[in-house]
C-alpha cells in the first residue's frame, strides 16, 4: 500500500510540475506551433518517454525500450532545466510584484519580452546539453603523483587508474565503454580501480548487451578492483556480485 501511495504522490508532483512548465512555455511562445495540440502531444511524449522506456525494459530489452529511454532522457533533461528556468524567472516576477523595478523596455511589450526570454532560455539549455554531450565523449585524464613514505621490495612505483560513475546501461553503451577502455589501456595501468556506480539502474540491460564482457580487454597488471556505489543498491545489483566477479572484477567487501 505504501509503494502505491509513494508512486501516486510522485506522479501527482511530476504531473503538476509538467503542467507548470508547459503553461510557462505556451505563455512565452503565444500564437506559434507551441500553442497547438500537436505540440501538447509532443510535449507529453517527450516527458513521459523515459518512464515508458523503463517500464518496457522490465518486460523486453531491445530497440523499443532503448529508443524510449534515449528520447526520454533528453526530454526529461530539457524538462528539468526548463523547470529551473521557469522558477527563476517567476521568482524575479515575484520580486518585481513586491518592489517594481522592471525597466520600460520590458513592460512596454510584455509578450515580446516573454518570447525573448523563452528563446534565450531554450538556447542556453541547448548549449548546456551540447556541451555536456561533447564533454561525455571525451573524458579528461588527470594525472596525480602521490609519494608514499613506505618501502617495498616488489616495485618502485605503481600506475593506478581510478574511474568512477560509469553508469553502464542504455545511455552509456558499448561504443562509449570501448572508448573508455581504450583510454585506460593507453595509460598502461598496473591497477584499475572503479569507484562504484558501474551500472546505472538496471543490471538486466548490462547483461543483455554483455557490457561487462568488454572489461576483459582492459590491460591491467594486477586486475580490476571495485566496490559498490549507491546505484549498485538502487538497481539491486549488490545481490548479484558473483556476476561481476565472473567478468574479472575483484570486489572489496566489508566483512560482517
Amino acid at each position: 500500500m505504501r509503494i502505491i501511495i509513494f508512486i501516486s504522490v510522485i506522479f501527482i508532483v511530476f504531473g503538476l510540475a509538467g503542467y507548470y512548465v508547459y503553461n510557462r512555455i505556451t505563455q512565452s511562445f503565444e500564437e506559434t506551433f507551441v500553442n497547438s495540440t500537436a505540440f501538447l502531444i509532443l510535449y507529453i511524449f517527450l516527458v513521459s518517454s523515459f518512464f515508458i522506456g523503463k517500464t518496457v525494459e522490465h518486460f523486453s530489452i531491445g530497440f523499443v525500450s532503448n529508443a524510449f529511454v534515449k528520447i526520454g532522457s533528453v526530454g526529461i533533461g530539457f524538462f528539468i532545466y526548463a523547470f529551473l528556468f521557469a522558477i527563476f524567472f517567476d521568482f524575479i516576477r515575484l520580486i518585481n510584484f513586491i518592489i517594481p523595478f522592471y525597466p520600460e523596455f520590458i513592460t512596454a511589450n510584455y509578450q515580446k519580452t516573454k518570447l525573448i526570454i523563452g528563446l534565450i532560455s531554450f538556447s542556453i539549455i541547448s548549449i548546456i546539453f551540447i556541451s555536456g554531450y561533447i564533454n561525455a565523449l571525451s573524458p579528461k585524464v588527470k594525472k596525480i603523483d602521490i609519494s608514499i613514505n613506505k618501502s617495498t621490495t616488489s616495485f618502485d612505483k605503481l600506475n593506478i587508474v581510478a574511474v568512477s560513475d560509469i553508469h553502464l546501461g542504455t545511455m552509456v553503451n558499448k561504443t562509449k565503454l570501448k572508448r573508455l577502455i581504450n583510454i585506460i589501456n593507453d595509460i598502461n595501468p598496473d591497477v584499475v580501480i572503479i569507484g562504484g556506480d558501474i551500472i546505472d539502474d538496471n543490471l538486466d540491460v548490462v547483461k543483455h548487451f554483455k557490457l561487462l564482457d568488454y572489461f576483459k580487454e582492459v590491460k591491467s597488471k594486477y586486475g580490476i578492483y571495485s566496490f559498490m556505489g549507491n546505484h549498485e543498491y538502487i538497481s539491486r545489483a549488490y545481490k548479484d556480485l558473483d556476476y561481476f566477479e565472473k567478468k574479472g572484477f575483484i570486489f572489496l567487501k566489508i566483512q560482517q
